[in-house]
């Protein structure tokens, strides 16, 4: 069994104080619970060395090990040299110098795709290298291991497929026959099932913001993912004046998909 915390959009210079303070709290209460956090990008507002630095401590004072990618807001907007010549440097400086975009175990791989573009920030665009990386991680594989994609935009929109241009790039994410695609970008919590033409399903997983003071029109949440029973239970949490609790009521029950029976 593994138990994975899949935040997004935390964005360290717009911060809402009571979400990363009862985030850490959280954290916090965890102990050994959690095998890995999957953060789906977006670490700062507009990626300055001191939000970076920010972030960065947040990172060190995590119990856990930590698998990222960056967000279109962690490439500067403003300073159009660096936007150009060197999108990445302060991310790679601060964050993944201590974090990593892999993650590899029997019962579960993930491949952290770099979507963010500094010509597609709002689209986004998905890498051939990335690509070509999650085919040779997912082909060492156990046939039984999970096989997951994280990013920070989504590959898929519910009831669509045609979310990844160019096509080729699309069919090419279809064959890797993912059973989960973790993203955030969008602050809105969503799950929804898609489909390949030959009926594989993908479980596509989009996390809300989990710290940010822009919000649009939801809480602070984030999802906690338990692989068991050859399964997947999908645990949303909200920001309450209590913490960051699962509420109770029909539209925020655990969602339960069983991604690799008979497939």
């Amino acid at each position: 069994m593994k138990r994975v915390l899949h935040i997004s959009d935390l964005h360290f210079g717009r911060i809402h104080p009571p979400a990363i303070e009862a985030l850490e709290n959280f954290l916090a209460a965890q102990q050994q619970k959690l095998d890995l956090i999957v953060m789906t990008g977006d670490w700062t507002q507009r990626a300055r060395k001191g939000q970076y630095q920010a972030a960065a401590e947040f990172i060190k004072r995590s119990p856990f090990p930590v698998l990222t990618i960056p967000g279109n807001h962690d490439i500067p907007l403003y300073n159009f040299v660096a936007r150009l010549v060197q999108p990445l440097r302060n991310y790679n400086r601060f964050i993944r110098s201590v974090t990593t975009d892999t993650f590899e175990d029997p019962e579960m791989v993930i491949v952290g795709f770099r979507t963010a573009s500094v010509f597609r920030p709002v689209e986004g665009r998905v890498l051939k290298k990335d690509i070509e990386r999650a085919e040779k991680v997912f082909s060492n594989a156990p046939d039984s291991a999970l096989r997951v994609i994280a990013c920070h935009h989504p590959l898929f929109q519910p009831k669509d497929l045609a979310r990844i241009q160019p096509e080729y790039l699309a069919n090419r994410v279809l064959a890797l026959k993912p059973h989960l695609v973790l993203s955030g970008h969008s602050h809105l919590n969503w799950v929804a099932t898609v489909k390949d033409e030959e009926g594989h399903q993908i479980l596509h997983i989009s996390a809300g913001s989990a710290t940010s003071d822009r919000l649009r029109g939801e809480v602070n949440s984030f999802h906690i993912i338990t692989t068991e029973n050859a399964g997947v239970n999908i645990e949303t949490y909200f920001l309450s004046e209590e913490g960051f609790v699962i509420p109770k009521g029909e539209v925020h029950k655990s969602v339960r998909w069983e991604p690799f029976i008979n497939l």
